[in-house]
């Protein structure tokens, strides 16, 4: 198909300013989520805890926060936007960056057993038909067009990353790599034509059946964490301890955080699914 690009524009010596032109972005809505943990110790077990381990508090000051970046990277990744209400509150749910690519990226949704492509229809992921190392290149190709750097990052689970080994065995497009990240860190890296890919064993995959064949693909410069001004994660003390006045036997607290985040260019990112299967479209 013939088609016009117009390359660039050429104005005429003393010519005026052109008509002004604005570039409207697309705008991603979300909303700020509050995310809690807390740990609590009766008197008595807090006195018996730490006459054994002098630090139990502490340590349970640390499972809370640990706690609470595990839900935070769960609704980060998985949360589908909404709001509810309970006793009259509003309850918000952040959009997460898996419902994001579905919803405002949906091309960048990738499912092997269901692609529909001509050189994909009823083929197997690796032996005997190989069409897996294909497929990966086609979808790489696709995401780093808009990339913002050379580098992307993957969150993956066991079978998806085995997937990804049985189809570049032995493909000359692919390396796979060990290198060192910060703070000596060892971390896997996918080495394409496009640019590379760091893959990460997340224990949100590797845990959960349904996403263990599952690979979220980002890339960092274009996501920003968006904490609520003055209510970003902080520590919350008993509010009772140290008082005299009766009352419950027990210390409680935690940590809690009101926050969102904020992706550009949705286009850069990928989400894969039932990688290593057989695709079940008719030839």
């Amino acid at each position: 198909v013939d088609s016009l690009w117009l390359m660039s524009q050429v104005m005429a010596e003393g010519a005026d300013l052109p008509p002004a032109l604005m570039r409207q972005p697309t705008k991603f809505h979300n909303h700020t989520t509050i995310t809690a943990a807390s740990v609590k110790f009766t008197g008595t077990e807090l006195a018996e805890l730490e006459r054994i381990t002098p630090d139990k508090r502490a340590r349970g000051r640390q499972d809370a926060l640990l706690r609470w970046t595990i839900e935070q990277e769960k609704s980060a990744l998985f949360s589908k936007f909404g709001t509810k209400f309970e006793n009259g509150q509003e309850k918000r749910f952040v959009r997460g960056l898996v419902p994001a690519i579905i919803q405002y990226a949906p091309a960048n949704s990738y499912n092997f057993v269901t692609d529909s492509g001509d050189d994909f229809r009823g083929e197997t992921w690796g032996p005997p038909n190989n069409k897996g190392h294909l497929w990966l290149m086609e979808k790489f190709e696709e995401i780093f067009r808009y990339a913002e750097s050379a580098r992307k990052t993957a969150f993956l689970g066991t079978q998806a990353l085995l997937a990804i080994q049985i189809a570049i065995d032995g493909k000359g497009e692919y390396k796979l790599v060990t290198r060192q990240a910060a703070f000596g860190i060892a971390v896997t890296t996918l080495v394409t034509v496009f640019g590379e890919v760091d893959l990460i064993l997340d224990p949100l995959f590797t845990t959960h059946p349904s996403r263990r064949r599952s690979m979220l693909v980002v890339e960092f410069p274009l996501i920003k964490y968006r904490p609520l001004r003055g209510r970003d994660v902080k520590f919350l003390p008993d509010l009772n301890e140290g008082l005299t006045k009766a009352g419950p036997d027990m210390i409680r607290e935690g940590w809690r955080g009101e926050w969102s985040i904020q992706y550009n260019n949705l286009d850069a990112f990928g989400w894969f699914v039932n990688l290593g299967l057989p695709n079940t479209e008719t030839p």
